[in-house]
């Protein structure tokens, strides 16, 4: 017994992957194929995928049978779109391309009476060298506390991947410290201290070129705080497994007594304890302008 073979629209892109240049036209061609002859419901649209997976696909352009063209407002001005009914092909054209094009497209065609299964997708690649990476510090440089560095290049395709490295303040190449992580250009460190301190640089590299900058980062013991006319200089406490850190004491200043330009200084002991074991440290002296 034979069955007929049924079969509904069909998109194709012929080519999937476009590799121009940052400030060049391209056009995207999209071929379609009806099961059913195209009467009055015939719509044929050009959509761009998100800089965010999930988020709703942006709509570049679109034709509806015997209407204008209609570009979105995004793309006005450097969009334009060809349908040729007769030929079966669609054509969209993009000028003076930028970073933000690369993406991938997609043509759907929907004809009243046909089959589902009618989109088709397309690539946009704009090679192009990572931008010098911007390097930044989230979080306080201070003894014990968890900080983040981030480096992050604006533009590059093929999208660069981030490497960091690290060199002493005397400028010798060390690993990093114990439990550090990195990924995506986030640099995580953590219980930080004055060992810690040192240059930090990241590498932004992609297929066509290498980019980078560099932190300074100088770790220090404490923060000085000006309330009411008063310095103080506040002890820090930290826990490490049964260990602890507690102030002993402040000092504290009148900002009164205290003349314009005056290099101040103030230092407290910090009382140790381990299980029976007491003795005291003092940390380094913190000095500060007022």
């Amino acid at each position: 017994k034979t069955f007929p073979c049924c079969w509904g629209l069909h998109v194709s892109i012929p080519k999937q992957e476009y590799t121009v240049n940052k400030g060049e036209d391209v056009e995207l061609i999209c071929n379609f194929n009806p099961a059913v002859p195209i009467a009055n419901n015939f719509l044929l649209t050009w959509d761009a995928y998100p800089d965010v997976t999930g988020a709703p696909l942006k709509t570049v352009a679109s034709y509806f049978l015997n209407s204008p063209v209609d570009i979105a407002p995004n793309y006005e001005g450097r969009a334009s779109l060809e349908v040729n009914v007769e030929r079966k092909t669609s054509t969209l054209r993009l000028t003076g391309v930028t970073m933000k094009d690369s993406r991938h497209y997609q043509c759907s065609v929907k004809i009243s009476g046909d089959d589902e299964g009618t989109t088709e997708l397309s690539h946009l690649g704009l090679p192009a060298p990572p931008s010098p990476p911007i390097c930044r510090i989230q979080g306080k440089v201070e003894y014990y506390h968890d900080i983040n560095l981030t480096c992050m290049s604006e533009e590059g395709s093929p999208k660069p991947v981030y490497t960091w490295t690290t060199f002493s303040v005397e400028n010798i190449p060390r690993q990093f410290p114990p439990k550090t992580t990195q990924k995506d250009g986030v640099l995580s460190l953590y219980n930080i201290s004055r060992e810690t301190s040192g240059f930090f640089i990241c590498t932004s590299k992609n297929s066509i070129a290498v980019a980078s900058c560099n932190v300074t980062l100088a770790v220090v013991p404490g923060e000085i705080f000006k309330t009411d006319g008063r310095f103080r200089c506040l002890s820090l406490k930290a826990r490490t497994h049964r260990d602890e850190f507690r102030p002993r004491y402040s000092q504290t200043f009148n900002a009164s007594s205290l003349k314009k330009g005056h290099e101040c200084e103030c230092a407290h002991r910090l009382e140790k304890r381990h299980a029976s074991k007491r003795h005291f440290e003092k940390p380094p002296r913190v000095r500060f302008l007022v």
